[in-house]
């Protein structure tokens, strides 16, 4: 499917809604597995979602904490300076 960024809070919508359905059953998943799955399974080009999501300034903050929370990148509290 071929979204135009008229069409991005429709996108986010639908990213939201298969996000709530997956954590109903996998609460451990990341939101960023998640999203990959859902761009995988749809068809739906992972740039263009990450468009859609960088639109979206709660969601994106959302999944942002996530991230941090899963320690999948560092946050500027978890910096080491003795590692520099």
């Amino acid at each position: 499917m071929i979204y135009s960024e008229e069409q991005y809070p429709f996108l986010v919508n639908d990213i939201i809604k298969y996000i709530q359905k997956i954590k109903e059953t996998e609460k451990a998943t990341t939101l960023v597995d998640i999203i990959m799955d859902y761009c995988f399974k749809f068809n739906v080009e992972i740039e263009l979602v990450g468009d859609a999501i960088s639109s979206d300034l709660y969601f994106k903050s959302f999944i942002e904490k996530d991230c941090e929370i899963n320690k999948m990148f560092k946050t500027k509290n978890n910096i080491n300076t003795e590692e520099w």
